[in-house]
């Protein structure tokens, strides 16, 4: 995923959404989202 990600121009937005962060992408216009487990409570996504 990191090397495609090379293939896309700069003026196109990323939007990732992984379980843990593992992509490192050097593109300026790129938005990292990452999941996490539940709290004691039961709470969050």
């Amino acid at each position: 995923m990191n090397a495609l990600s090379d293939c896309i121009p700069d003026s196109e937005r990323i939007v990732t959404i992984e379980d843990a962060a593992e992509l490192q992408l050097a593109q300026d216009h790129v938005i990292s989202l990452e999941s996490r487990p539940p709290n004691v409570e039961h709470q969050g996504k």
